[in-house]
């Protein structure tokens, strides 16, 4: 097979061009920080940088979900909290009314003290956190109670559920209904019992609203567990979220990084390789010219 000095042209040109892509590579790798920058630089590991980079924002939005649910559970731990310590002052305020030291009066006057407390108890069912009623189900744009003097709930039995991991599902509410009206006591229902019974000087019925209260108490905290327990889950699963994300960002990292001093020296050799590549094509082209001319 005769060589002539087309094919000669054409084979040099192709090896130049391969070379030039290859600094051209290294060149983009070195000025971007990134190793691999296209599916062509390395399609194996471009595959899985496509699968970690798909689990980091999958990781992202799980943390997102996991820091609505915690503000969720947050607020509706402080309302019972606060809840609870409201219950707790009327049990004792009740309990100074059934002595035999009470009077007619200290028991109006008490009637007054426990309407503030009632109309506090409503405030913090009605407990916001931007926008939205925590206690009212899927209906957050509504209150959950209306006032003292109707306290028939007004949201729903909705759950509100937040993706915390693939397949895992928390539900990060509590109603007013299951909280402070469809437990084991009416809560706002004793304390209305509560104010009436102290308005009406009425002190047996006072003792049985005594025994009412502490269910309450036991109720809410009962709640307050409830609340902890949906917490603990929460913060968990996000600690193990944050050790997921380092380990991938690491492994991604490794997959996909520059690693300069490498690069570098890589593209010294590259360089030394087309300068060699020039000067070689440059003299064997000039010989086939004049062996052409000859």
């Amino acid at each position: 097979m005769r060589v002539t000095t087309q094919m000669i042209f054409n084979l040099v040109t192709r090896s130049l061009s391969r070379q030039g892509e290859r600094i051209y590579r290294l060149q983009r790798s070195i000025s971007s920080g990134k190793r691999v920058n296209e599916p062509a630089d390395d399609p194996l590991a471009m595959t899985r940088i496509l699968d970690f980079r798909t689990s980091l924002s999958s990781m992202d939005q799980y943390e997102k979900n996991i820091d609505h649910g915690l503000s969720w559970a947050r607020a509706a731990e402080s309302s019972l909290y606060g809840v609870n310590e409201q219950l707790s002052r009327t049990k004792e305020l009740v309990l100074s009314q059934v002595t035999g030291t009470a009077t007619d009066e200290t028991r109006q006057a008490t009637a007054e003290e426990v309407s503030v407390i009632f109309e506090h108890v409503i405030q913090l069912a009605n407990t916001r956190l931007g926008e939205h009623h925590i206690f009212s189900g899927f209906k957050t744009d509504m209150a959950s109670f209306a006032s003292t003097s109707d306290y028939t709930y007004r949201g729903d039995t909705g759950v509100i559920q937040t993706e915390i991991a693939r397949s895992q599902k928390v539900t990060i509410n509590l109603t007013g209904e299951e909280v402070f009206t469809g437990g084991p006591v009416n809560i706002l229902e004793t304390l209305d019992n509560v104010v009436t019974d102290l308005q009406n000087n009425d002190v047996s019925s006072l003792r049985a609203d005594i025994d009412a209260l502490d269910t309450g108490i036991q109720h809410i905290l009962a709640k307050l567990g409830e609340i902890g327990a949906k917490t603990n889950q929460l913060e968990t699963t996000k600690d193990s979220l944050e050790d997921l994300r380092l380990n991938a960002t690491e492994l991604l990292s490794e997959l996909e990084d520059t690693d300069f001093a490498e690069a570098l020296a890589a593209l010294s050799m590259q360089e030394t390789i087309y300068q060699a590549s020039l000067t070689s094509s440059a003299q064997l082209l000039q010989t086939s010219l004049l062996d052409f001319l000859t």
